[in-house]
């Protein structure tokens, strides 16, 4: 008997002041149904992956094709943008991978973090300009998306 199944059947069993015990048929039929629906689960966001993975490659491709000064992976978010936005994906559809990637997102951030260390006596040296840098971006981009907000809720409040 699985984990889960074993955990359900004792919320089942102390989930009420005269609650029975399941049969061990029935928690036997439900873990059977459980690992079925897990391999579903698996084998969809497997799909998904892929089809993520085949919408990246097809960006690198389309960069390279066109000769678009342009990262092929922007190329590819692009193109998955355009796909939602067109409604010709439906959003749905990426529910399971974008969870799991976007509860792994640190994971993605390693790789940085060990080229700065590698970098450390560059960062040391040119650190205050990056300082410079990383704010002066930061401030410019607050201000405008605040701008930009003033003007829309102007717009949006005339009659």
């Amino acid at each position: 008997m699985s984990e889960a199944a074993a955990l359900q059947g004792a919320a089942e069993v102390g989930s009420g002041p005269a609650a029975i015990a399941p049969a061990p048929a029935a928690i036997a039929g439900k873990a059977g149904g459980e690992s079925l629906r897990a391999l579903k689960e698996g084998a969809l966001l497997l799909l998904e992956l892929a089809a993520l993975w085949g919408i990246n490659k097809a960006g690198y491709t389309l960069v390279a094709r066109l000769e678009i000064p342009l990262p092929g992976n922007v190329a590819g978010m692009l193109l998955l943008f355009g796909l939602l936005c067109a409604g010709v994906v439906p959003a749905r559809l990426f529910e399971r991978s974008s969870t799991l990637l976007a509860r792994h997102l640190p994971f993605f951030f390693v790789p940085i973090a060990v080229g700065l260390i590698n970098l450390a006596g560059t960062v040391l040296s040119q650190g205050w300009l990056l300082l410079i840098v990383l704010v002066g971006s930061a401030a410019v981009g607050l201000c405008t998306t605040g701008w930009v907000a003033q003007i829309l809720s102007r717009l949006k409040a005339r009659p």
